[in-house]
């Protein structure tokens, strides 16, 4: 997907920890019961983010991961966005 985006000159899509259970949720109502509208919002929502990220420098980009909560684990684990977001 991402070599398509790049190709495409659009933004890649990383999947923080903290926001894996947001991504396999979208991917369950996918593909149980054929409801697209979850993984679209979460697949716009990661692209965002990771647009949102300073890749410049490998410190300056875990530094900016670190204070969005990234790298959290387990289920309770939760992103810190830079915008409000609806759809959590």
């Amino acid at each position: 997907m991402n070599a398509e985006l790049v190709a495409g000159k659009q933004e890649r899509i990383i999947i923080p920890t903290a926001y894996r259970t947001d991504y396999l949720s979208a991917l369950k109502a996918f593909s149980q019961k054929s409801h697209v509208d979850p993984l679209i919002r979460m697949l716009d929502v990661a692209q965002r983010y990771t647009g949102s990220i300073d890749w410049s420098t490998l410190q300056t980009a875990r530094q900016m991961l670190s204070e969005t909560d990234a790298f959290a684990a387990g289920e309770d684990a939760k992103m810190k966005f830079s915008w409000v977001d609806p759809g959590r």
